[in-house]
C-alpha cells in the first residue's frame, strides 16, 4: 500500500519533496485519477479538486476505506491545521 497526494503541482511540491508519491489530477477527471491509484492506501487529496464533484461522488470518497481518501484543504480552518500537524507528526515535515 502506498501514500500518495494527488493534486495541482503547488499543491504537490511539498510532498514530493518528503518523498512522498505524487500523481497531477485535474477537476474534470479527479474520479477517473483516484480510481487508477490501485496500489494506494492513503490518497492525500487537494480539496479544490472537489469542487465541482456530484454529491454521490463526495460520499463515495467520504465513505471510501481502500484507498483512505483524506480531503486537505489549503486555507487557514480549524480542520485543515489538524490535518496539517497529523501529517507534520506522523512524516516530521510540514506538507502545507
Amino acid at each position: 500500500m502506498e501514500l500518495i497526494a494527488l493534486g495541482s503541482p503547488d499543491f504537490l511540491l511539498g510532498f514530493s519533496l518528503a518523498g512522498v508519491k505524487t500523481v497531477v489530477a485535474e477537476q474534470e477527471n479527479v474520479m477517473e485519477t483516484i480510481h487508477a491509484q490501485k496500489k494506494a492506501g492513503i490518497i492525500m487529496l487537494d480539496a479544490e479538486l472537489t469542487h465541482n464533484l456530484t454529491l454521490y461522488e463526495h460520499e463515495e470518497l467520504d465513505n471510501s476505506t481502500q484507498p483512505v481518501v483524506i480531503s486537505l484543504a489549503r486555507d487557514d480552518t480549524e480542520r485543515s491545521n489538524r490535518l496539517q500537524q497529523a501529517i507534520k507528526n506522523t512524516l516530521g515535515v510540514d506538507m502545507l
